[in-house]
């Protein structure tokens, strides 16, 4: 799923390293910076291909929630406007 759908960042308030992001090479701080990284990790930004910010899951997330936000995400459930606490009822019939 992650390979098929996304890029994957890593933010670090500690270290920061050069990554590419819509065609610019920019600080991964910055880049943190620009989704609201508030510096508590792991922190998930979720992105479509234009940039524009889908939700953020900041702390732990169990492997199942987030590989069943990945799935609704990446198979673009938003976009038909099913919710996803409809998309998770659907997962479980």
């Amino acid at each position: 799923i992650i390979k098929k759908h996304y890029n994957v960042y890593y933010f670090s308030l500690e270290k920061s390293k050069q990554v590419i992001f819509e065609g610019k090479s920019i600080s991964s701080r910055y880049l943190a910076q620009i989704f609201g990284f508030q510096g508590s990790t792991p922190f998930v930004v979720f992105i479509n291909e234009k940039g524009d910010n889908l939700g953020a899951m900041p702390g732990y997330l169990p492997e199942n929630r987030l590989i069943n936000a990945l799935d609704y995400l990446g198979e673009r459930y938003h976009e038909k406007k099913i919710s996803f606490s409809d998309y998770l009822k659907r997962k479980q019939k």
